[in-house]
């Protein structure tokens, strides 16, 4: 969902904001996903400080297999 990103936080009160988020997802791709969850609910928390959570927050990870995409282009 887009609470991740419209959470409000650090000093400016500002949302989390899409660059930040896409920088932490790219910082944590090599981890296992209970590593990525930890690691998103740690610093979601660290930026949002003692704003109150202004909206629900939803995140779904998944993997990729290459080996497993079948190109279904004719």
């Amino acid at each position: 969902s887009d609470g991740i990103l419209d959470q409000a936080g650090g000093q400016q009160g500002w949302g989390f904001g899409r660059r930040r988020f896409g920088r932490l997802i790219g910082s944590i791709a090599g981890l296992r996903a209970m590593e990525q969850e930890a690691a998103i609910q740690q610093e979601l928390a660290r930026y949002q400080g003692t704003y109150p959570q202004r909206d629900d927050i939803t995140v779904v990870g998944f993997r990729v297999h290459r080996d497993s995409v079948t190109n279904t282009r004719r």
